[in-house]
């Protein structure tokens, strides 16, 4: 089955493959949730660095919960 949209289950089992935890989503909120939809913009666009910066801070917020 071809489908046009990456969903978050797909990120959450991409870094689950890579070792990492369940990505935590909850900082995107607010400012950041502007910033989400705004990089979901770009994408339509084939700008896909926006949506890099907001994963990397996914990631990062995850990984920070997790040791904690």
């Amino acid at each position: 089955m071809h489908r046009d949209r990456y969903s978050a289950d797909d990120s959450s089992e991409s870094a689950f493959q890579a070792g990492l935890p369940a990505l935590d989503f909850g900082g995107i909120r607010g400012t950041r949730k502007r910033e989400y939809i705004g990089a979901i913009h770009a994408a339509l666009d084939r700008n896909y660095t926006p949506m890099e910066h907001v994963f990397m801070a996914v990631v990062r917020r995850t990984l920070r919960v997790a040791r904690a």
